[in-house]
């Protein structure tokens, strides 16, 4: 951010300044790169395709064993929970690459909460 940015406080020392955000600095913040929420879903396809989700028809399964099993990457469960996120469903045995980046892409742009828990809950009371 340049010095004479909006989003800096005139009143602070411009070293301060850099390492504190007030809620109204992270909404302008936020509004600058509005169009480019979410992740990018020809790159996330091509990653499906690197893990064996290459057409409309791939294996579950196979998609599986490609995907967990790495340091610090998915579970199986993980799986799981990612197909069902994507209204995928655990009896189907196929999954293509579209509905898998679609659903993927949906989840992240347009979370679905379950129901309000713990502290939201408390505070939305």
């Amino acid at each position: 951010l340049e010095a004479d940015s909006p989003v800096l406080q005139a009143n602070e020392p411009l070293s301060r300044q850099k390492r504190q955000w007030a809620l109204p600095q992270l909404f302008y913040v936020s509004e600058l790169g509005q169009d480019l929420c979410g992740p990018d879903p020809d790159a996330l396809r091509e990653a499906l395709r690197t893990l064996g989700v290459h057409g409309p028809n791939s294996s579950k399964d196979r998609f599986k064993q490609l995907a967990v099993g790495h340091e610090g990457g998915l579970t199986e469960g993980d799986v799981d929970d990612m197909f069902q996120l994507c209204g995928i469903p655990a009896t189907e045995k196929t999954v293509g690459p579209d509905a898998l980046t679609n659903g993927i892409v949906d989840s992240i742009c347009n979370p679905k909460v379950p129901g309000l828990r713990g502290h939201a809950r408390r505070f939305l009371g």
